[in-house]
């Protein structure tokens, strides 16, 4: 069996995502990290050479933007929950994002989707997704994968990280 990400994280008691960035060398990760996850790496047989980034479809774009999170029933279509969330990363074939109201999301007991709602309406729809992975550390974080193999086009992605970093622009140049 291959050695993840995630079982490097919860022998190290991280976030994955510290894990993905330390591996990657990225210096937003302190020195010290990067070297504990690079030694349980080794400890644990990953494999660097083919890693979980190597093998997945597409490209994660940036994307950092407001949504609704809906949980629906899945063989009724039924709302059961709504809460916000905010969009981070979108691929092709599904998303990753934080709940940003923790205290009051819960999670059914039954089989269930996600519908992500974008707040502004010039965003495309998303298609219905389900849960691939929940991560409860400083927020909750979830990650899906679109149903039924449905993708969103790769210009559509471009397009919405160039807005998500214009975005960023024009705050980060607004007055003080």
């Amino acid at each position: 069996m291959a050695v993840t990400h995630d079982m490097i994280a919860a022998k190290l008691e991280i976030n994955r995502t510290t894990v993905t960035k330390a591996l990657k060398g990225d210096r937003s990760i302190k020195k010290a990290t990067r070297k504990k996850v690079l030694e349980t790496a080794t400890l644990l047989g990953y494999d660097f050479k083919q890693s979980q980034q190597n093998r997945r479809e597409g490209k994660r774009y940036f994307i950092q933007e407001e949504v609704d999170v809906v949980i629906l029933h899945a063989q009724s279509g039924k709302t059961l929950l709504r809460a916000p969330g905010l969009l981070t990363n979108l691929s092709s074939t599904g998303a990753l994002l934080q709940v940003t109201n923790a205290e009051n999301f819960v999670l059914p007991l039954v089989q269930f989707h996600l519908r992500l709602l974008f707040r502004d309406d010039s965003y495309p729809t998303l298609p219905e997704a389900r849960v691939v992975r929940v991560t409860f550390y400083s927020h909750t974080q979830i990650a899906t994968k679109f149903l039924d193999g449905q993708r969103v086009d790769d210009q559509v992605l471009a397009d919405l990280e160039k807005k998500a970093f214009n975005k960023i622009d024009v705050q980060n140049s607004a007055p003080a």
